[in-house]
Formats: structure tokens, sequence, C-alpha cells
């Protein structure tokens, strides 16, 4: 694979050290990095194509004129290469749904397309005591999102999990899940629970375990346990996964979620409002990650967590990544973290501002244990711009930072 771009104000060498290299060149201007004419969907697999439509059939041909229902069911067909889904809200039961593709497969949004884990279509009921909480008979809820009222941060509001039905009657914006399955809940504005209103199962989502390529473009990920997941299933596996213009969102977990895929490629995605980390890469099967992230986004990650070591993004294992005009803020712990002798080469990025209360490098924006290369990138906001732990190495050229820097490691220009 040729991804040698073209370049006008010249290519931006990979650094001495850096012991990847990625198939991509990088031209600067100014503070700023661009891949000039490349298109991440030029990688996508292409040929049979099934649409999908909100309003389908799943036991439609699956056309243009009859699409299916079922982001599941169109991936399970045995020669799909394409899957095109109109907009709309795809619940548990109609969007990804945890189903492993079968082969390669591109799945392109047609609009504003929500593939989640939640239960739709519960009829809530008032008990005939409490006044603004509604309760109806449904198990194995992890979270609660009212898809109707967002945040700060633009995201979905997250109820908050309660000890009872009565600590929700005193809540707005709060759940509680009984002991008999009974899911209690008061909206934020204490209206009749709808279809806005998003009791999230611990089910999967976007799923793909295996020798695989997968594309995804255009697809909101969220409400989930891991709103995407992308894992080998052994050794000798050579996963890929290419996404542009995608959001994972609102999980209880990782955001984007990756276990020894060979080659992560993502465009101008966004990981954030998730419990744990935004996006996070693993070794997994005797298979090192690496991964590009070009004009993604890692905000305010680690929502609810009592752990202080939540980030925007997140490489581990040895594995190797390039961030390219990245911008990683407000989440609970480091904003951008690579450890387990992982490398990293950052380019025009920007962090600031984590959320972690614990002292010390958890109150950091770019953290360390392996080798970090930050090139004019941005730091502030936080305790600590840069820690770097015994015997590792942060190089920086051209940072912009508060000065704020410790850790037993190295700290130097390049």
């Amino acid at each position: 694979m040729n991804l040698a771009l073209m370049s006008s104000g010249g290519v931006a060498a990979v650094p001495n050290g850096f012991a990847w290299s990625p198939p991509l060149s990088l031209a600067r201007s100014g503070r700023k990095f661009f891949a000039q004419g490349f298109d991440v969907r030029t990688l996508a697999p292409t040929g049979k194509a099934y649409y999908v439509s909100i309003t389908g059939n799943d036991g439609a041909a699956g056309s243009v004129d009859a699409p299916l229902r079922s982001i599941g069911v169109a991936l399970a067909k045995a020669d799909v290469d394409v899957v095109y889904v109109a907009a709309g809200v795809y619940d548990r039961l109609k969007g990804w749904a945890g189903t492993n593709p079968v082969r390669d497969v591109s799945v392109i949004g047609l609009g504003n397309v929500i593939s989640t884990g939640h239960a739709a279509g519960l009829a809530f009921a008032l008990d005939g005591v409490l006044t603004h909480t509604y309760k109806v008979s449904r198990s194995a809820v992890v979270s609660v999102v009212d898809a109707s009222r967002t945040d700060a941060y633009g995201e979905y509001e997250q109820l908050t999990q309660r000890a009872s039905a009565a600590d929700v009657e005193a809540n707005p914006s709060s759940w509680h899940l009984d002991g008999s399955n009974i899911l209690w809940v008061r909206t934020g504005d204490s209206r009749v629970p709808d279809a806005d209103l998003w009791p999230v199962l611990n089910v999967a989502n976007g799923f793909c375990s295996g020798n695989r390529t997968i594309y995804i473009e255009n697809i909101n990920f969220a409400a989930a346990p891991v709103p995407f997941q992308m894992r080998s299933s052994g050794v000798g596996d050579i996963p890929q996964l290419y996404a542009k213009n995608c959001t994972f969102q609102r999980s209880t977990g990782n955001g984007l979620q990756v276990v020894g895929a060979s080659l992560v490629i993502c465009q101008s995605c966004s990981a954030h409002g998730n419990a744990l980390d935004g996006f996070n890469y693993h070794a997994g099967n005797g298979i090192i990650p690496t991964a590009i992230e070009l004009d993604c986004q890692g905000i305010n990650n680690g929502i609810g967590s009592e752990a202080n070591t939540n980030n925007g993004s997140t490489m581990h294992d040895a594995g190797s990544i390039v961030r390219v005009n990245g911008l990683y803020h407000s989440n609970k712990g480091p904003n951008v973290a690579d450890v387990g002798e992982a490398q990293s080469w950052n380019l025009g990025c920007e962090a600031h501002s984590t959320l972690a209360a614990a002292a010390g490098g958890s109150q950091s924006n770019w953290y360390c244990s392996g080798a970090m290369w930050l090139d004019r990138c941005r730091s502030y906001g936080s305790s600590f711009d840069l820690v770097v732990e015994p015997t590792y190495t942060i190089f920086h050229k051209a940072l912009i930072s508060n000065g704020a820097m410790e850790g037993d490691g190295t700290i130097t220009t390049y």
C-alpha cells in the first residue's frame, strides 16, 4: 500500500528512533500538518452493495428500492462488500448489534446514522406513588442516555445512577435498576420517557473479530459498553480498520477499542464522553498495533470513573501511533498517554485541561512510558505539560507549553 502524498511545503521527516515507517507523507504549513489529497476512503472495500433503512424490511432484497432494516442483517450476507445506511437511530436490534462481518466490508452512513446498544419501545409508566419517576421491566441495563438533551460538551446527557427509586425521584436526570429488574427513570425535564430516552444494555455495538479489513464512515456509534471494538481472533491475523467522520461516544468502557489490529487509520473522528478512554489501542495474539489519527478529537473521557487514568488517546504494548492535528482535552487522566514501551509521533496536536483529581502524572497533558515525539504541539491548562517515567524519553520541537514538566525520564529537544 502506498499512501505517499504530494507536498507543496516539504515532507515531515520521520524522527530518528521512531521504529515504525508509517505509510503516509505529511506536509507542514506553519504549526499545522496536512496530508494533501489524502482520503482514507480510498482504502475502503468495494463491490456488492446492500442498503439499509430504518423503514426497511429484513426480508427484502437489500436494494435501493427494497432496503433491509438492520445493519447486522446486511453484515451477515455471504456476498456483502458494502453496506449503505440511511439516516436514523438504529437500536440494539437494528444497529450493528455485535454482528461479526463475514468478510471485508465497508459500512457507510448516508446522513445522520446512529448505531446504539439501547432497548427501544419500552412502555414506561408511573407507579401511582412517585410523581416524576417512571418505571418499566427491563434487565441488563448498564446506563441511561437522554438523546434529547446535551451537556456542556454537546454530548448526549448521561443520567446518573442512584441507589433507589426514591433517590431517583429526588434527583432529575437519574436512574435506578432494582433487584427485580425494574428500571426507574426521572428525566432531566421530568417528561414521560420517550424515544429519545435510551436504556443502554450490556450488549455489543460495532464489532469485528478476525482477519478482516473494515471501513466505516459517517456513523455515530453511541450508548453501548464499547461503541466500536476491533480485534484479532488468532496469531497471524492482520485486521485493518479505517474510519472517517465517525463518532464513538457515551460508552461504559472505551470509545474505540482496538486489540491486535495491525493498522488503524482514523480521519476526522471523535471519541468523547466515554467512561474510560476515547481511543484505546492494545496488542493481541502477538499482533502489535499501529495507528494513525488524522484530525481526530479525544475529549471528556473518563466520565463517572473513580480512576484518574483515562485518556483521550492511548497506545499500549509496544505499539506505534502517529497523531496529526489532534485535539485532546478535558479527560480524567493524562490527555494523551503512550505506555508499555509504546512510541508516538505527534504533529501539530493540542492537549490541555485534564480533569484528573489525583496529584502527579495523572494531571498531565502528555504522559510517556516509552518514546514520544512532539512536533509543534501545544500543551496548557494542566498541572504538568509533560510527564515521563524513568528510562523513557519525550522529544520535542517548537513546543508551546507552560513549561511544567516532571518525571525521572528524559525530556529533551530534537
